[in-house]
């Protein structure tokens, strides 16, 4: 109370004496009050939330995620609030999880989904088969390279070269597409799995296949038809097809491997 005293002095004697300040002083006292309130009195980032740190009102938790060592904040966070907690960046809400043993009881649904689609359409025999043309051409381009530096006397990095052959044919996997052109496909990786990197060879597919046009002559689906043909077959499946999130995350996971 002695405090709420205090201020409305202060504000009295601004306003007889300058009402402009007085007004600019009610206001920064509002702005403060409305910072600080949320932080004091909030438990929850939103509604039914896990426990988690509140960060600021707008920006959330993302000014203290700046460092680049967001696995440490993370674990550090875990300790306080558990291996399960809550936390916005910016106005988006996130669930991290930080146990191994939780991560498996939420998402064995899905991972159990995913492994049945990659085992039936993607690593059975046929499509392994199927594949074969696109991993005889890699080791012909992989070939083609290593004789081309010997005729010309140029040094070859072999690790880079079969990092190429190998990362092109993934990725023709994934979208039948040669990504990797050169031997700077670490960076040509890195720039890949920014934000949008998949969406452009999603839009593109989606737009071949309006118009009708096969990838593959040979019947063969790679992993970007097996997510956009996918639909519910049963009431077991956690989910009636896969979103555009859920196809780039694989696609990055799938990159990664």
């Amino acid at each position: 109370m002695a405090l709420i005293s205090i201020f409305l002095s202060t504000i009295t004697t601004y306003n007889s004496s300058n009402p402009l300040a007085a007004i600019l002083l009610v206001f920064f006292t509002a702005l403060v009050v409305f910072l600080l309130i949320p932080i004091i009195f909030h438990h929850r980032n939103w509604r039914n939330a896990p426990p988690g740190p509140y960060g600021w009102p707008i920006l959330g938790y993302l000014p203290y995620l700046t460092g680049g060592n967001l696995h440490a904040t993370f674990l550090h966070l875990s300790k306080t609030y558990g291996p399960f907690y809550s936390l916005r960046v910016g106005q988006k809400p996130a669930i991290i999880i930080t146990s191994p043993e939780v991560a498996r009881e939420i998402l064995n649904e899905r991972w159990r989904l995913l492994r049945k689609i990659l085992t039936t359409e993607l690593f059975s025999s046929r499509a392994i088969q199927l594949l074969q043309p696109a991993r005889q051409q890699q080791v012909h381009i992989l070939l083609k390279s290593l004789y081309d530096s010997s005729k010309s006397k140029t040094l070859v990095n072999i690790s880079e070269s079969l990092l190429v052959a190998t990362t092109n044919l993934t990725s023709n996997l994934v979208c039948s597409k040669s990504l990797f052109g050169n031997i700077e496909v670490r960076k040509c990786l890195a720039a890949s799995l920014r934000k949008f990197a998949f969406d452009e060879l999603i839009d593109e597919r989606l737009e071949e296949r309006k118009k009708g046009i096969k990838i593959n002559e040979n019947e063969r689906l790679d992993l970007l038809d097996v997510f956009l043909d996918y639909k519910i077959e049963g009431n077991d499946d956690c989910f009636k097809q896969f979103s555009r999130v859920d196809i780039k995350g694989v696609f990055i996971v799938s990159m990664l491997l």
